[in-house]
């Protein structure tokens, strides 16, 4: 879609920020979702590393009950070289959103949308900035984490 537009005169407000909620640490239940970011990004949103890497980036909602339902994470799912540190950590999230993993297989985006996972959210920091993370994937039909369990 394209339309013309006169920016002439709008001034630049470099401190208009969103507002977003940072989760408390802790196991949550998402949804993969479909929206248009005001940058008029679709996601889930193919790229690439500056490695080169193949990535795709996606927007989760909070689908478990509280405070915190609705609230949005971005995630990056990088696709690594066989060998790589860590290259099998998108094949774990493929297997725990139900999409093909194994063998040889198209990686369709489009696809993960509506799919669910649980994840575990820490807050990160970036330049002094806070932000939500997800570090860890699971399954959304695996058994929940207790947290407050030492193994």
């Amino acid at each position: 879609m394209s339309f013309p537009y006169d920016a002439t005169g709008i001034k630049v407000d470099e401190k208009q920020t969103f507002e977003k909620k940072l989760l408390p640490k802790g196991t949550y239940e998402f949804e993969i979702v479909e929206f248009m970011s005001k940058a008029g990004d679709t996601y889930p949103k193919e790229g690439t590393t500056k490695n080169g890497d193949p990535k795709v980036d996606i927007l989760a909602e909070v689908t478990t009950e509280g405070e915190f339902k609705g609230e949005r994470v971005f995630h990056s799912v990088t696709f690594l070289k066989k060998d790589a540190p860590g290259a099998g950590m998108a094949i774990h999230f493929l297997k725990s959103i139900d999409q093909p993993w194994e063998g040889k297989f198209e990686v369709t985006p489009s696809n993960w949308v509506g799919q669910e996972f649980r994840g575990y959210v820490i807050q990160d920091e970036y330049q002094g900035r806070k932000s939500n993370k997800i570090k860890g994937i699971e399954p959304i039909a695996q058994p929940k984490k207790d947290d407050s369990l030492p193994f």
